[in-house]
């Protein structure tokens, strides 16, 4: 794992100009081998210091879930996954768009299919983006199961009931609306709470 500031990415930044201040000043980012930190830990003395490392061990140990992933997967499998099929189905329209210019007929044809196509599968990638959240799911699994176990005996299952349902919102605002918020309560209550009891 490689840790790398946001604020000195080009792409982290370019990144940000599309989804916003929030993306860059409070959402860890994982590609590939690389976890990019927000900019609100750029001032830590310590920044990557083995105790600032210790300091964010839950979050680092969800990124390393996403670094698995990316080498389980590979990049091309991880994009569309995450990103769900309507954007390269609308970069693939747009790349097709000089040839129905050009050839007419057919064409046009294809390329109306396509503008269907990316209109019919977007709740894939907004509302019922499946991949992100199976891969997202998977790296909230961890969280949760690292956090409930810091928490005393007797506070635990309020703790999880908390985490779940913050965990599920989150998915839901800050994710693209992966997947919906009561889904990921059950899913989450029953593989991250209840099937991971001491």
């Amino acid at each position: 794992m490689k840790l790398a500031r946001k604020s000195e990415s080009q792409l982290m930044c370019a990144l940000g100009c599309v989804l916003g201040a929030k993306f860059m000043a409070r959402m860890w980012t994982t590609l590939g081998q690389i976890v990019y930190v927000p900019t609100i830990y750029d001032e830590d003395p310590d920044w990557g210091a083995p105790v600032w490392k210790r300091r964010h061990l839950i979050v680092l140990a969800h990124e390393r879930t996403h670094i698995r992933q990316f080498t389980r997967y590979g990049w091309a499998l991880m994009a569309l996954l995450y990103l769900g099929p309507s954007p390269f189905l609308a970069l693939l329209a747009l790349a097709w768009t000089p040839l129905a210019v050009v050839l007419g007929g057919w064409a046009w044809w294809v390329l109306a299919s396509l503008g269907v196509l990316v209109g019919v599968l977007l709740p894939l990638t907004f509302g019922l983006a499946w991949g992100r959240w199976f891969l997202e799911r998977e790296a909230f699994q961890t969280t949760i199961r690292l956090s409930v176990v810091r928490v005393s005996l007797s506070r635990r299952a309020e703790a999880a009931r908390t985490l779940v349902a913050h965990v599920a919102d989150s998915l839901w605002r800050h994710y693209a609306w992966c997947w919906p918020r009561r889904w990921a309560r059950a899913w989450f209550t029953i593989n991250a709470v209840e099937n991971n009891r001491p």
